[in-house]
């Protein structure tokens, strides 16, 4: 388990491993000044939860390391700095979901203010906490039907009541937008809560398409400039809201535009969103793992006139399942159980073009020796393609090879060869689609598990690899020879 830190304008990497012993990283939290990287890490039986803190002004040096028994629990479910950046808040995850609140930077015994259990239930997840903009002793968390809304005082988290009345709400985010009021993201919309009178100033409305209000999850809140902010709300979307306040006015907001994600992207919930500081992009975290940006030409962020461009990740979110190299250029393309497709050139170190998506995830890929075709597979077909300037063009489906786990062309690029879990080896013209071969490999009587296949130079002879043998075959011999491991 590591954390990579990107620097986009030199384009290298650092990495910050794992502490040994621990299970995992399970939340991150950067300070507002952006100097502190928190980290924190599962609990094991053998030790316990662990936040460490890396100081990124001294080449991510591990400045503090918690472990944190308090917590109760082997999971950090939240993490947050105070806007000063000397206090930690640590949301623990299940059964106990204990709120620990800690100076950071000072050693144990010392570190710990306070702690308290945030949920009267083990059932009742807490999603998020946060602190007051102004008031850094006031503290809010959101969860599955519960707000707490608490004071820090003599060492001591207090409950301050609240008004509001949850109506079975779930309470996915929120965002404070001055130190009276926050924003509470719900499953059915944004509401506007006073955090001095304790209760909801308003509903926000939500206008997505033909004029139509929209009740929808709301997943995650950043703030933008001139005090507005952005919101992802049900699948594939984002709402962007600008304040409609005067001088001395309560703040309030108004809809400005909404963007939207291309593809597949557009099924999936936007569960984190980020906004570079010049707001010329928001990038966009999936639920599995799959990220995007939107790119605003303009920087206009609140212009509905402003032209965006949406872009893919050019990495696989999955295992890489396929990978095959252009004879004839510098060239590699590789495919993924996330369903897509991706050419990459190795000497430049970059992506061709934009990656190709699927909707079924892609099982083995092979490259033609031209450059200019791919042979993709899948589990209920093999799909021809052609390469083009910027993109894929689909030329064929055929469905009679299934559950293609390997494919290969010949090194002419005449004929290739595909062959599948049940061991079936099949040669196929690569211009005219038709079957010159089929045929079990001797070598897959016993493992029935197709490791690699491929075409030798003459093209009359083919290789399968199995687990327990090599076979070279021909259309004459169907066991030409076989290399047997060594016992």
């Amino acid at each position: 388990h590591n954390i990579v830190v990107h620097n986009l304008e030199q384009r290298s990497q650092r990495f910050i491993g794992g502490q040994p012993g621990t299970g995992g990283i399970c939340s991150v939290a950067i300070s507002p000044n952006k100097k502190y990287l928190a980290v924190g890490e599962r609990g094991t039986p053998t030790s316990p939860t662990v936040v460490n803190v890396f100081d990124f002004g001294s080449n991510l040096r591990r400045r503090r390391s918690h472990p944190l028994p308090e917590l109760e629990s082997s999971v950090v479910a939240f993490m947050t700095f105070s806007p000063d950046g000397k206090l930690l808040l640590v949301q623990g995850g299940e059964p106990t979901w204990m709120l620990v609140c800690l100076f950071w930077d000072k050693l144990t015994p010392n570190k710990l203010i306070a702690s308290v259990r945030s949920s009267p239930s083990s059932l009742q997840a807490m999603y998020q906490c946060s602190f007051n903009p102004v008031e850094h002793s006031v503290v809010f968390c959101v969860g599955n039907g519960l707000i707490r809304h608490l004071k820090l005082t003599d060492g001591q988290f207090k409950l301050i009541p609240s008004k509001m009345a949850r109506d079975n709400l779930n309470f996915i985010c929120h965002m404070w937008v001055s130190e009276e009021r926050v924003l509470l993201g719900t499953d059915r919309g944004l509401l506007l809560y006073d955090a001095t009178a304790t209760d909801v100033v308003c509903e926000l409305p939500m206008t997505l398409a033909e004029g139509a209000q929209a009740l929808l999850p709301v997943h995650h809140i950043v703030p933008i400039s001139r005090g507005g902010f952005v919101c992802s709300v049900g699948t594939g979307t984002l709402v962007v809201y600008e304040t409609v306040t005067g001088p001395g006015e309560p703040i309030m907001f108004r809809q400005a535009r909404v963007l939207t994600a291309e593809g597949n992207y557009a099924l999936l919930p936007i569960k984190w969103l980020a906004v570079n500081q010049v707001e010329t992009a928001i990038a966009l975290n999936m639920p599995n793992s799959s990220q995007a940006i939107i790119m605003i030409r303009d920087g206009n962020i609140y212009s509905p006139e402003s032209t965006t461009e949406f872009a893919p990740t050019s990495f696989h979110n999955r295992e890489i399942s396929g990978l095959d190299v252009c004879m004839r250029r510098p060239h590699v393309v590789t495919c993924s159980r996330d369903g897509s497709v991706h050419i990459w050139d190795y000497i430049q170190h970059q992506p061709v073009f934009q990656p190709h998506l699927f909707a079924e995830e892609a099982l083995s890929v092979a490259f033609h020796p031209s450059g200019m075709f791919i042979l993709v597979g899948f589990a209920d077909k093999l799909v021809m393609m052609s390469v083009l300037v910027d993109g894929f063009g689909k030329i064929r489906d055929l469905p009679q090879y299934k559950q293609c786990r390997e494919v290969r062309f010949s090194n002419g690029g005449q004929y290739f060869a595909c062959a599948n879990s049940s061991g079936f080896v099949s040669i196929t013209n690569t211009w005219t689609f038709e079957v010159s071969l089929r045929r079990m490999s001797r070598a897959l009587f016993t493992s029935k598990t197709t490791r690699q296949s491929c075409i030798l130079p003459v093209t009359i002879l083919w290789c399968t690899i199995s687990s327990s043998a090599v076979n070279v075959s021909s259309e004459a011999s169907p066991a030409l020879v076989e290399f047997a491991p060594l016992q």
